[in-house]
């Protein structure tokens, strides 16, 4: 009996079986927590105007934010949206980019943020950058298979033996991954930047 092709269907069986448990549970929660906002947003929004305490009020539209750092006034505004939904997860991703308060009943970013070209040119350069460690990423999984020759020459010019390498390879795994992950979320948020802008542009429009 060959012992060793057992343990690897088992442990292959295992890891099949533990990868569908987190798939299950992440699909469980996600839906758990989108009834939990249901059943606030509905209790909150359908109360509202019977409501007389500030803090109640205050609190209410915080749960509703999923954020107590919000000004309460942005909040009913992006609720005014017409995907409100969408427009309240943008704004949880990008408020960072955004003043505190309203000014001339609009969003406003904050000054470093104001130029399109600056926020133009920070996409690009995340764009780059993105591209540029993930190219990094792929040649360090590549590297127990084939070490391209401008790494083989950097390495012996450096004076590093093999165990040097491996941990180069290492170090600039771990840092390329955290790298790449930081600019693909700096993306993501000029990405929600640009759908609120388009969402405010359209919920002015209609009023």
């Amino acid at each position: 009996m060959d012992y060793e092709l057992i343990f690897k269907l088992i442990a292959a069986l295992v890891s099949l079986a533990s990868f569908w448990f987190v798939v299950l549970n992440f699909r469980f929660n996600n839906r758990k927590k989108l009834i939990d906002e249901y059943t606030v947003a509905k209790a909150f929004l359908e109360d509202l105007d019977d409501l007389k305490n500030k803090f109640v009020i205050e609190k209410g539209y915080q749960a509703i934010a999923g954020s107590d750092r919000f000004d309460i006034d942005v909040i009913k505004h992006l609720l005014l949206f017409p995907n409100p939904s969408c427009a309240l997860n943008d704004y949880r991703m990008a408020h960072s980019f955004f003043k505190e308060h309203r000014e001339n009943g609009r969003l406003k970013f904050k000054w470093r943020f104001k130029s399109v070209w600056v926020r133009r040119g920070m996409v690009l350069f995340h764009a780059i950058k993105y591209w540029l460690f993930g190219m990094a990423v792929f040649y360090c999984f590549l590297s127990p298979f084939f070490i391209p020759d401008f790494a083989k020459s950097i390495f012996f010019k450096l004076g590093f033996d093999q165990s040097q390498q491996w941990f180069f390879i290492a170090f600039t795994l771990v840092i390329s991954v955290y790298i790449a992950i930081s600019s693909l979320y700096k993306l993501a948020q000029y990405y929600c930047v640009r759908r609120l802008f388009d969402q405010e542009s359209q919920w002015l429009n209609f009023k």
